[in-house]
């Protein structure tokens, strides 16, 4: 559902922008475009971005930042891993869990911080690929915690708390 909402938001921005050119171009500048070749492109852009999306949807971003704090003292640094938008669900399944899981444990963190978003649409589609239990494969002597984000309340927030139960390590 979720990709057909972002094909049909494209959909409409192209509208819009052919629409906006049209204007522009029709009225201001009295020249008339050749307009079925103009949504041809537009429709081709727009295709591009969304088959990027699907794409960088299932490669995540390593990123490093230093935060520096007067909380504690200098010598006590901590290796944070974070992660957020796993957006589990129909498109990303157990596959996408092991990727992640394998990439935060490569970076060898102290803690993990799962910043929401596990889940897609419906608990019921991370059950049939069993792939929440790839979370807790994660290795984090400091622990690793987690805060559900608004796709986490979708369905059944109730049900997924207990659903991480057994995977959980200091959820």
């Amino acid at each position: 559902g979720g990709l057909w909402l972002g094909i049909i938001y494209y959909i409409f921005l192209m509208a819009l922008l052919h629409t906006v050119l049209y204007i522009i171009f029709h009225y201001i500048f009295k020249i008339r475009l050749p307009h079925k070749k103009v949504a041809g492109v537009l429709g081709l852009i727009f295709s591009g971005l969304i088959i990027y999306g699907l794409w960088a949807a299932g490669h995540p971003v390593v990123r490093y930042e230093k935060i520096f704090t007067d909380k504690l003292p200098q010598e006590n640094r901590i290796r944070l891993g974070m992660v957020c938008d796993v957006h589990l669900g129909r498109i990303l399944k157990q596959e996408h869990a092991q990727k992640t899981v394998a990439l935060l444990n490569g970076e060898k963190p102290q803690m993990v911080l799962i910043c929401g978003d596990m889940l897609d649409e419906k608990i019921s589609y991370v059950l049939r690929t069993n792939s929440l239990a790839e979370f807790g494969k994660l290795q984090a002597p400091l622990g690793v915690y987690l805060v559900f984000g608004n796709h986490d309340y979708l369905d059944d927030a109730e049900k997924l708390q207990k659903l991480l139960e057994p995977v959980k390590k200091q959820f």
